[in-house]
């Protein structure tokens, strides 16, 4: 099941944050768990700029997304990304639930009168596979991302 997130997911979704920052490429920066908490309970509390849900398997949170929304930093119109997309490794059995997440965001965005939804992948979690999967939901792949550690 795919539904809004609730002040009351706010642990779990943090915990499934942890588990996202532990296995990817950000895991090398320290994890500051109060702030993402704030950045969270930030959008909760401003839903016209930010949004999330939550995927449930036997009533247990097994992953999610959060969104925001911004302006074009040459345009009043606004564009929708994506802060995270995450299922909990042991959950990875199909795509269903990615899917889902997905076109929830999609609608979100566009309600919201975004122009775009522009997801990323800079975990570098299955970056192939997240490729194909938004290629496979009609997304166009533009430009790169390219990072530089200090």
């Amino acid at each position: 099941m795919i539904r809004e997130w609730e002040k009351k997911d706010l642990e779990t979704i943090l915990d499934l944050g942890t588990l996202m920052w532990k296995e990817g490429a950000y895991s090398y920066l320290d994890f500051d768990r109060q702030k993402a908490k704030a950045t969270l309970n930030y959008l909760m509390e401003n839903p016209f700029i930010g949004m999330g849900w939550v995927a449930e398997k036997d009533g247990k949170i097994v992953g999610g997304m959060v969104v925001h929304l911004t302006k074009f930093f040459f345009s009043d119109q606004m564009i929708c990304n994506d802060l995270a997309l995450y299922i909990d490794p042991k959950e990875r059995t199909s795509l269903r639930v990615p899917i889902r997440l997905i076109k929830k965001a999609e609608e979100w965005a566009k309600l919201k009168g975004a122009k775009e939804f522009c997801p990323a992948s800079s975990v570098q979690l299955k970056s192939e596979s997240v490729a194909k999967l938004y290629e496979f939901l009609k997304f166009d792949k533009v430009g790169h991302l390219f990072k530089k550690r200090f």
